[in-house]
């Protein structure tokens, strides 16, 4: 297997893609196992400046109609769901999260992933895909990328290849997601749906967001304690444990 290295500037691959006209829509099918299965699908928008990666379904919902049936549990129905912005111009992203019962904006810079490029190939949708591999925030990620959707954009935060993402997973296995739908130049008024998505709560850096996430059970706990009142009888609370998309962050690094 050989592979080859690619690590160009993101304002270099921006600017080629600013050059032609191109806008679309990818939709994706992700499955998660990281303690309870999780089926979800997502999708991208995005033009020549902008993008928007929407949470639009996902198999959570039906698990929380079911725990209703127990009196005996808190039901916590935030009808909070996430989404990406990035923007071109500032080379910002933007994402909503939620720590315990708020949700809060997310500011940070658009992620420089040192790829791979893997000579492998594979058909996905009908499109040429070539593999790559680039280590991100505690994980090691696998994406099939195809040249002939000239995206400067990504799924999630995966930015940085020289072409459309139409597959990812992580090298666990635990992440997995693929395009299910994909159209291209079928004039997507990406502004307007990003006006559509623009979330609430209080606007935090990355870093700052990651500091409050690590006090998360502790936030619960107090928000239980406060829903039962003197009928709770909690009296510790296990430390919050990463499991998600991002294990370690670079500033921890350091």
């Amino acid at each position: 297997m050989k592979i080859s290295h690619l690590f160009l500037p993101v304002v270099v691959l921006f600017t080629t893609f600013a050059l032609g006209q191109t806008s679309g829509v990818i939709v994706y099918n992700e499955t998660l196992n990281l303690g309870v299965p999780v089926e979800r699908q997502w999708t991208l928008y995005f033009d020549n400046k902008k993008s928007i990666y929407l949470e639009t379904n996902s198999t959570k919902d039906d698990k929380k109609k079911d725990s209703n049936k127990d009196s005996n549990k808190i039901i916590i129905d935030l009808n909070v769901k996430e989404f990406y912005v990035a923007s071109l111009n500032t080379r910002t992203l933007k994402s909503q999260g939620t720590v315990a019962t708020t949700p809060y904006l997310i500011e940070e810079s658009i992620p420089k992933i040192k790829w791979e490029l893997v000579k492998e190939s594979k058909t996905i949708n009908s499109f040429d895909c070539q593999k790559a591999k680039g280590n991100f925030r505690g994980r090691t990620y696998i994406a099939w990328f195809t040249k002939d959707i000239p995206s400067w954009c990504g799924p999630w935060k995966l930015f940085g290849l020289p072409g459309g993402i139409l597959e990812f997973q992580d090298e666990t296995g635990q992440i997995k997601s693929s395009a299910i739908q994909v159209k291209i130049n079928d004039n997507i008024d990406v502004d307007k749906i990003i006006d559509s998505n623009k979330g609430n709560g209080k606007s935090l850096s990355i870093k700052d967001y990651v500091e409050l996430k690590q006090r998360e059970n502790e936030l619960m706990l107090k928000y239980a304690m406060a829903k039962l009142g003197r009928e709770a009888d909690i009296r510790s609370v296990e430390p919050y444990k990463r499991q998600g998309f991002e294990l370690k962050y670079e500033w921890e690094e350091e």
